[in-house]
C-alpha cells in the first residue's frame, strides 16, 4: 500500500499503526523493517502512529468473520482502535492540496480494483 501511494499519488510522508503484536517491542521491531524498506526503495519517510497488540478479541471477532471492534466493542483492542481512527482526520495532512482523506482513499481503492491478482 505504501508503494502504491508513493508512486502513484506521489505521497511521501506515511504513518503506520502496528497491530495485532504481541507488544511494543514486537511493534518496534516491525516498524524498523518497515521504515529501512522504505528507506531502501526511496519511497519517502515514515512514522508510528500507534500500536494495537493483540488480545484474546482479535482470535474471537476472527473465528466469527467480524471486525474486533464491533465483535467486541469493550476490549482493550477495539478502545486503542477507535481512539487512533478518531485521532486521524486531527492529523496535519489529513487535508491536503488535491482534496481530503476521503478522496485519497476512494482513489486508492479504485486503482486497487483495476489491479487484478497474479494467477496460481
Amino acid at each position: 500500500m505504501i508503494k502504491m501511494l508513493s508512486l502513484t499519488f506521489a505521497r511521501r510522508k506515511f504513518r503506520v499503526i502496528v497491530n495485532k503484536v504481541k507488544g511494543v517491542d514486537n511493534a518496534r521491531s516491525i516498524f524498523d523493517n518497515l521504515a529501512k524498506l522504505i528507506k531502501l526503495k526511496k519511497l519517502g519517510k515514515i512514522s508510528l502512529a500507534g500500536v494495537v497488540p493483540m488480545d484474546e478479541s482479535w482470535q474471537l471477532a476472527s473465528k466469527i468473520c467480524m471486525p474486533v471492534i464491533t465483535a467486541y466493542p469493550e476490549a482493550k483492542s477495539s478502545l486503542l482502535l477507535r481512539e487512533l481512527v478518531a485521532d486521524l482526520l486531527h492529523w496535519p495532512d489529513a487535508q491536503m492540496e488535491s482534496g481530503n482523506l476521503t478522496k485519497l482513499i476512494e482513489r486508492l481503492l479504485l486503482v486497487t480494483k483495476q489491479i487484478s491478482p497474479a494467477p496460481g
